[in-house]
């Protein structure tokens, strides 16, 4: 697998949620990204588990918390608001919205919870678009307000939708964040190129929105291959951070993998994506175990001394090398190397450090007492 080119290192905005519920999602969306925030009103006091807290309390890359927030009352997101309401009062009337994100409708739909469905802090909206939406009974107060010391509002949930991925892509766009979700693919809402978009795609239902880059969908497939291939429970927040803080060998190892996703195009669904991860997953660990197997028996001491080691070796094999099978061995072994090739140790030293550097977050991954699935079980058929 070639490397690709140099890869952006941002941050992620977690949509849509406050708090987190998979700490191993967690963990494995920390080691690719040097930190995650979370769209959170501001004086809202949080209340995370052990694992999150402590992480937003930890050091990773750029010096900052690894766990942070974004304030909803940022310029951006307030800008976005403003638009989204201005949008709603266009089409009130001429596009019905007070009958489709009624609170009837939201009941008589096939949402779990029905019309208490989807609830959203107050600050998550605003007050003139709160006002707008009461008046046309488009939001509601909840039957079983999500807490009890914060004031939550229950609405339609293609309209919670709309406005919790309006507030995500005005933040996304303004501080160049990479949005993520622990659902599963980001929402076909979140494609648009704008908060204009969200809103053409959600409440106009006209297809609008960009297919997600080579370098958003490589995020993806690296988070597939941390979560389905390694035990994250054995891992500590401490180890976290120092992986976090890896950034040279996870750049490389994010370049590489965009040789596995620049063929794919746009996803029907999020099923479907995830086959295609499964797939692309494989390869990507068998590609990394050959490598690793190769130059596991040269990982110790430093360049000199292995040039030196190898130099001993292949003078003690090296008539039975030329004399025939051993040479036909040892060449499959290395792909795309000459013969002449295995006698110029230092340019072989070079080509097998190379080769492995891609590679080398996830050798130290599997050294962190995350123990990889590919060397405990035999690969998925």
């Amino acid at each position: 697998m070639a490397e690709g080119p140099k890869v952006i290192d941002r941050g992620a905005l977690y949509y849509p949620f406050i708090h987190v519920r998979d700490n191993n999602w967690l963990k494995a969306t920390l080691l690719c990204f040097p930190f995650i925030d979370r769209m959170v009103p501001d004086g809202y006091e949080v209340n995370d588990g052990a694992v999150a807290a402590s992480f937003a309390k930890t050091h990773g890359r750029f010096g900052r918390n690894m766990l942070g927030r974004r304030d909803l009352a940022d310029p951006a997101t307030e800008h976005a608001r403003s638009e989204l309401l201005e949008k709603l009062k266009d089409d009130v009337t001429a596009r019905k919205l007070a009958v489709r994100f009624s609170r009837q409708a939201a009941k008589d739909g096939p949402y779990k919870d029905g019309e208490s469905a989807f609830q959203i802090h107050e600050y998550k909206l605003g007050g003139a678009l709160v006002d707008f939406l009461r008046l046309h009974g488009m939001a509601w107060e909840p039957t079983n307000p999500v807490r009890g010391n914060a004031r939550w509002w229950a609405v339609h949930p293609i309209l919670g939708d709309t406005i919790m991925s309006t507030n995500a892509v005005a933040l996304a766009r303004a501080y160049d964040l990479e949005i993520v979700t622990s659902d599963g693919p980001i929402h076909q809402s979140l494609l648009g190129t704008n908060a204009e978009g969200v809103y053409d795609m959600l409440v106009r239902q006209q297809v609008c929105g960009m297919q997600r880059s080579n370098t958003e969908k490589g995020d993806d497939l690296l988070r597939f291959v941390v979560i389905s291939r390694f035990d994250l429970d054995k891992l500590s927040v401490e180890d976290i951070a120092e992986l976090n803080r890896k950034r040279n060998d996870l750049s490389a190892l994010k370049s590489a993998l965009l040789a596995q996703v620049e063929d794919v195009g746009a996803m029907p669904d999020r099923e479907v994506w995830h086959d295609v991860l499964s797939v692309r997953t494989k390869d990507v660990v068998e590609e990394w175990g050959a490598r690793a197997s190769i130059l596991s028996a040269f990982s110790r001491g430093d360049a000199k001394e292995l040039t030196k080691e190898f130099k001993n070796v292949l003078q003690d094999v090296a008539p039975a090398l030329v004399a025939g099978g051993a040479t036909i061995a040892l060449v499959g072994a290395l792909p795309g190397l000459a013969v002449g090739a295995v006698f110029g140790t230092v340019h072989l030293m070079k080509k097998w450090q190379e080769s492995k550097r891609p590679y080398r977050f996830l050798s130290c991954l599997a050294r962190s007492a995350a123990r990889s699935h590919h060397f405990l079980e035999a690969s998925p058929a």
